[in-house]
């Protein structure tokens, strides 16, 4: 008698890192003992979003036609792998989530890749994406309530696009009292939804703006890139 296929489920908490011994998942939980998971066992994963998971793990999931899913803090799940993938572009979907991040900015062209992939971003949002690019090159981050925020921003609007139109307009009539997050948060949470629609969800969160700091006081910044992974030119 053949045993019933059951799912993985991995819950928000202290990360698990899940790695491949033999047919089976082997889930490590920081100091605890390991516990392991025969492939033949699985129906399905279903991940938090900071789950690490090893390639060759991903790998033999795909080659089992085991659906992987990652889900963030909302609850809201993402295939990484369904039962349709081929290995190849299971080889593919792994390397792309275990690939070191990479911004490259053109400011001539004004393009923006994430990656191998291009991103394209209306005005407003590109010299948003911009700035904060430059911000993490010189590891700063972004106060709103500091008063060079609003010029900061402007500048690079005018570097990549010029002082003519109605995006500058419109933008430099919004900061004309400062910079705020009622100005900048609706911007960011459009970048957002962009990024997983270009990257999927899990490669798009090593790219994404986030927040740090408590309800009355917050800065703001690419925490998931390194300096040296973006340029510039």
């Amino acid at each position: 008698m053949t045993a019933q296929r059951v799912p993985l489920y991995v819950e928000r908490g202290r990360p698990v890192q899940i790695r491949l011994e033999e047919r089976a998942l082997q889930l490590q939980n920081g100091a605890q003992a390991a516990r392991y998971v025969p492939l033949r066992r699985l129906s399905r994963l279903l991940l938090h979003r900071r789950t690490r998971i090893e390639s060759d793990a991903l790998l033999a999931c795909a080659e089992e036609s085991i659906p992987v899913v990652f889900y963030d803090d909302q609850g809201m799940g993402k295939p990484l792998l369904d039962r349709k993938v081929s290995y190849s572009q299971a080889v593919a979907a792994a390397s792309k989530v275990f690939e070191q991040p990479k911004v490259v900015i053109s400011l001539r062209e004004g393009h923006l890749w994430c990656g191998d992939e291009p991103v394209e971003l209306p005005p407003s949002r590109m010299a948003i994406y911009c700035w904060f690019s430059e911000k993490r090159c010189n590891r700063e981050l972004v106060d709103l309530d500091a008063e060079s925020s609003a010029a900061e921003l402007l500048i690079w609007y005018r570097q990549l696009y010029g002082e003519h139109g109605g995006d500058y307009e419109r933008m430099e009539t919004a900061l004309r009292c400062g910079m705020d997050g009622q100005y900048l948060r609706p911007h960011l949470s459009k970048i957002k939804r962009l990024l997983i629609e270009v990257l999927g969800e899990v490669v798009a969160e090593k790219y994404q703006i986030q927040a740090e700091g408590d309800r009355l006081h917050k800065t703001y910044g690419l925490f998931g890139l390194q300096p040296e992974q973006i340029t510039i030119t």
